[in-house]
C-alpha cells in the first residue's frame, strides 16, 4: 500500500481560544482525521504555506492576527 493511501486526511485546526482548540482537535482526530492546530490567523497561514498536505480548514470566524 502506498504512503498517499495510507495517510489519514489531514485538518488545520485554527481556534484562538485554547480550550475550544483542544476539544476541536479531539473531534476531528475521533472522526478519523490528523489535525494540526494554530492558535491565531498568522499561524495558521505559515502552516498552510508549508504543509501542502492540509486537506481541510476549520476555522473561528473572529481571529486575531492579521
Amino acid at each position: 500500500m502506498s504512503d498517499a493511501v495510507a495517510q489519514r486526511p489531514v485538518v488545520l485546526v485554527v481556534e484562538d481560544d485554547f480550550l475550544l482548540r483542544m476539544d476541536a482537535v479531539d473531534i476531528v482526530r475521533s472522526g478519523g482525521f490528523d489535525a494540526v492546530e494554530a492558535g491565531n490567523a498568522d499561524e495558521a497561514i505559515a502552516i498552510l504555506e508549508a504543509r501542502p498536505t492540509i486537506h481541510v480548514v476549520f476555522t473561528d470566524i473572529q481571529m486575531p492576527g492579521s
